[in-house]
Formats: C-alpha cells, structure tokens, sequence
C-alpha cells in the first residue's frame, strides 16, 4: 500500500466516523478512535512529505 493510498483509508475512516457522531454524548471510545485515526493520519502525511495537519486539513506551515 503506498502512502497515498494510506492517506485516502485513513481519511475514508474519519470521515464515516464524523458521519456516525453523535451531536450529544459522544461515547469515549469514539473520541479514543477519533486521536488514534488522526495520529494515523498525521504520521502517514509525514511519511508522505505532504505537510498536512491532521487536526484542520491545513499544510503545515513550521518552516516559516
């Protein structure tokens, strides 16, 4: 798998997981899933060289 393809799992797997969020009451275990598929999510960017923040889409901009 290469880490486009990684990227595009990772953020089908955010997606469909903001899709089921509830508006009250969140059960943990869904906010435990949500920071394990960003962390993901961000690691495999790096790996990638993209630069792109998992927590708001945006590039990464620490270079100044």
């Amino acid at each position: 798998m290469t880490d486009s393809d990684e990227i595009r799992r990772l953020e089908g797997q955010l997606a469909d997981l903001k899709a089921r969020w509830p508006s009250h009451s969140v059960p943990p275990a869904m906010w435990d899933e949500l920071e394990m598929l960003e962390e993901e999510l961000e690691t495999a960017h790096a790996a990638a060289g993209t630069g792109v923040s998992a927590a708001d889409g945006s590039e990464d901009d620490r270079d100044g």
